[in-house]
């Protein structure tokens, strides 16, 4: 049956059909773009630079942490020992709350590892520290120099080049969904564009 045959009502419903149609399938591809967006968005906004910005606030308690085992060695009296016994307790708990913050925006086998690494080295650098401190305690502060310029800042650089690995892994990742979120973006236009001209 060829369309010339038809009865021009039929022609213009088979017309209305065809343009409806089209309408159609530009509408869902340009969902389907727009969803991508939303996802690409969300893991940008949600997990990608909320875990940028936990693991850089790790890396300067960290240091904080690290400055604060030199003030122990550099403290002379009872009562600044006891300050910053104090001090470097204040700081493991803000490191704590952090680490928990950023536990919770682990996203990948990738990055789970490069943080169980990171909690590895962190330990073994805490233990060290406790020797340092300890040694500190007692009076012993060329000793406990000695072991914080050692063993103590070796485990130190370990654990921030873990942390500096962790936080690239996540600037990748946010710079991956914000790719794809332009992306997104211009084939959604494209679609547009595409049904207008049609």
């Amino acid at each position: 049956m060829k369309i010339s045959n038809l009865k021009i009502l039929s022609k213009l419903w088979l017309a209305f059909a065809t343009v409806m149609l089209v309408i159609l399938l530009n509408s869902l591809l340009s969902l389907r773009e727009m969803s991508e967006m939303n996802r690409a968005g969300r893991d940008l906004g949600e997990n990608w630079l909320p875990s940028v910005q936990a693991l850089s606030q790790l890396e300067t308690l960290v240091v904080e942490h690290r400055v604060r085992e030199l003030a122990h060695i550099a403290a002379q009296t009872p009562a600044a020992i006891q300050e910053q016994d104090q001090k470097i307790a204040d700081q493991r708990h803000k490191i704590a709350e952090t680490q928990n913050k950023y536990e919770s925006l682990i996203s990948s086998p990738e990055e789970k590892a490069l943080y169980e690494r990171f909690q590895r080295s962190w330990n073994s650098y805490i233990r060290a520290t406790d020797k340092v401190v300890d040694l500190s305690r007692q009076s012993l502060k060329d000793e406990a120099r000695a072991l914080q310029l050692g063993e103590s800042l070796n485990l130190y650089y370990e654990a921030r080049k873990i942390l500096s690995e962790d936080i690239t892994l996540n600037n990748q990742g946010a710079r991956q969904a914000a790719i794809t979120l332009d992306t997104s973006y211009h084939e959604a236009r494209l679609t547009i564009f595409g049904a207008l001209v049609t």
